[in-house]
């Protein structure tokens, strides 16, 4: 049976200014909300207000930020593992707070290659001018994709244009190398690899909820 609460917190009590481990935790509790936000949007489950394009727009919109989250996440994790002042002090802490992080270290060091291919070579990137460029020369000659048109007529005319064939343009840059044919299922191979990542966030939450515990802030 789950417990469900809502408490203020004073931040100041919560995240002491020159404090290298509740510096640390506080940056995780950010990345932590991005990439649970981004994790449940990139799911196959219809999200109506977001689906207005379509829901392979959505969840790849969702997937291309997901991945510069968990790329920045893990630099995090990296920088504070290497960060002497940061150990010095994460080895004062209660032994359950040492263990968690360096299970999350751990973890991620795993991933480590996955982790770096998605971001620097598949959906990571940026919709840069010549990658689009590049897209655009490789585009299948038969590729179609769908223009959606309002027609709005008030006060002024207005036009509402929904581009649907974007996510056609946006799986051709991102899938460059895979031929059309193949694209759809290279996407849900990605989509459905990224499932193991959500671990991540429950490792977060349990590292978060155990330093307020030690720390006597719950």
């Amino acid at each position: 049976m789950k417990k469900f609460h809502i408490q203020q917190i004073d931040l100041w009590k919560w995240f002491p200014p020159n404090d290298p481990v509740s510096n640390a935790i506080a940056r995780l509790c950010i990345l932590k909300e991005d990439l649970s936000l981004e994790f449940n949007g990139m799911q196959p489950e219809p999200i109506i207000h977001f689906d207005k394009n379509s829901s392979v727009w959505r969840r790849l919109y969702f997937l291309r930020n997901f991945v510069r989250s968990l790329y920045e996440f893990r630099d995090a994790i990296k920088k504070l593992g290497n960060n002497k002042t940061f150990m010095n002090a994460l080895l004062k802490e209660p032994q359950l707070i040492q263990d968690m992080f360096f299970e999350l270290s751990k973890e991620l060091d795993s991933n480590k290659s996955l982790i770096t291919e998605l971001r620097h070579n598949i959906f990571g990137g940026h919709v840069g001018e010549a990658a689009i460029k590049h897209a655009l020369e490789k585009l299948d000659i038969d590729r179609k994709g769908l223009l959606e048109v309002e027609l709005v007529f008030a006060e002024h005319k207005r036009v509402n244009l929904h581009y649907k064939f974007a996510s056609e343009l946006i799986m051709a840059y991102l899938l460059a190398g895979i031929s059309h044919g193949d694209q759809s299922q290279e996407l849900e191979r990605v989509l459905e690899g990224t499932v193991s990542f959500g671990k991540y966030i429950d490792l977060i939450d349990r590292l978060v909820y155990t330093y307020a515990k030690e720390r006597g802030l719950l």
